[in-house]
This record gives structure tokens, sequence and C-alpha cells, in this order.
């Protein structure tokens, strides 16, 4: 398929194929260093053809080279058509920002008409970089702040208060995911456990955020100062 092409010229460290009713999108927070000198393209979309056809116009772009880590999971289900954007750990709103990589999502989200309504799509995750780090501490953060920090492999479900009201997070030994979570589209909710330095979930209407911190190999170092 044109797509496993695509896969294989990116050079992918993995590839996660899993059919569930679970799934997630990825977001870093801008003052934790994680994954911090790569990125995460995660989409939300019922045309993975042309999704991961756009997905690599766009990374050709950014003139990233690097190894390339590719999950895909099918959801079973109604739900909304999204993208998200981590670059250099912070996130990219495309719809607001007026940077050429927003310029250029902006024209991915358009081409795939997002948001929409989308009816067993699948979840497409590209991380780049994500190699050069070692998994660290869970993180709970709220508006930019951190609330929380859950060491990994505990297993524990934890509340946390946010723009909307509760959302419930669920630690286990090997990752994190949103249990319960007062948004609409529940996107953070379908997309499933994240296990992986780096990797985060991210629920935009409740101003939540949880990111599994990424320990710099060569560095103890993880906060920004």
């Amino acid at each position: 398929m044109k797509r496993r092409n695509f896969i294989k010229s990116l050079g992918v460290i993995g590839v996660g194929l899993s059919f569930s009713q679970t799934l997630a999108a990825g977001l870093f927070d801008s003052k934790i260093v994680s994954n911090s000198d790569g990125f995460s393209l995660s989409i939300l979309t019922g045309n993975t053809t042309k999704a991961l056809k756009l997905a690599e116009n766009f990374i050709k772009s950014m003139g990233y080279t690097g190894s390339i880590k590719v999950d895909e999971y099918q959801i079973m289900g109604e739900f909304v058509s999204d993208a998200v954007f981590v670059s250099n750990g912070k996130l990219v709103n495309f719809r607001e920002d007026n940077s050429a990589s927003s310029i250029a999502l902006s024209g991915l989200s358009k081409e795939l008409n997002m948001p929409s309504k989308v009816f067993n799509p699948f979840f497409i995750k590209l991380t780049g970089g994500a190699d050069k780090y070692s998994k660290g501490d869970i993180l709970i953060l709220r508006e930019e702040k951190l609330v929380k920090r859950v060491k990994t492999g505990n297993n524990t479900e934890v509340s946390v208060e946010g723009h909307l009201s509760a959302s419930e997070i669920t630690v286990h030994n090997s990752g994190v995911f949103m249990k319960n979570a007062p948004c609409n589209h529940k996107t953070c909710i379908a997309a499933g456990a994240i296990s992986a330095a780096g990797e985060s979930i991210v629920c935009i209407p409740n101003r939540l955020r949880i990111v599994i911190e990424g320990i710099e190999k060569d560095s103890p170092d993880v906060i920004s100062r």
C-alpha cells in the first residue's frame, strides 16, 4: 500500500497496529522538556491513505530527517476528526498561529475536512526523536502548571479538576490513560494508553495535559529551569 511505502521512507523505529475502542491525542507542556528536539503529529481521520500522504508532505516540509515512530489504531463509534502537532516540546496552535508550520497544518486540516464527524475512524500518530529519551515520571498539568507527579509503574487512579470539571486518570504498570473526561468529543479518552517517553494526552476543553516525562539519555535534567 502507498501508505506503507511512506512509512518505510521515514525510517520507522516502530509501528503499532491495534484494533480497539481506544485512542489518544498527544501534547507536551511548553515548560517540560519531553522529546524537546522532536515532534509528534496526531491525526484522527476516516481517510488514512490521504492523511498519511498529507503527513508525509508536512514532515518533508519541516526538513525532518530522523527516525519516525508510527502508531495506528482504529476506534469504533462516532468521533470528531482533528489533528494535533507538537514541535520542540510545544503545542502548535495552528488555528490561531501564523507560522509556516501552522499554515501547512491548516492546509492539512482543510484537506481532511476537519473538524467533522467520523465513524469508526483511525488514529494515526507519528513521533520523531522519541528514541533519544528514556521514560521518567507521569506529569499532569492544568493550564500549563504542574499539579500532579506520579511515578511510572504505580497502579493508581487520579482525579484532577480542570476548566470544566474533574477528569479521571488511570495509571498502571505499563502506562497511563484518560478514564473519564467532561469534554464533548472524548478524543482524549478515545486515544487509550500512552507508555513511552515524550508521549502525552490532552483534553483541550478541560485544559489538562498528561505527559510522560522524557529523560535525555545523556542528561538527568528534564525540567526547564
